[in-house]
């Protein structure tokens, strides 16, 4: 997996904090200047990112894994 080279992830934010609006997210010094985002392939091979999206089966939701990332690649854009 590649490293973040910016303080935060909007990726991390988004999952971590699924209600946060973009006011929410400056509010809490996530912006365009210090925040990153990595392709969704990097995420799939972090450990964090599959156990969140493994389901109770021992499968990686991909579809739902794909709606989170879509969701914080608009919020980055």
């Amino acid at each position: 997996m590649k490293e973040v080279t910016k303080p935060n992830d909007i990726f991390a934010s988004v999952l971590l904090n699924p209600t946060a609006d973009i006011p929410d997210m400056l509010a809490n010094g996530v912006n365009g200047t210090n925040t990153g985002l990595l392709t969704a392939d990097d995420y799939k091979h972090s450990k964090f990112v599959q156990q969140a999206f493994t389901n109770k089966d021992g499968v990686f939701d991909v579809e739902k894994f794909n709606q989170v990332y879509n969701y914080a690649q608009e919020k980055y854009n």
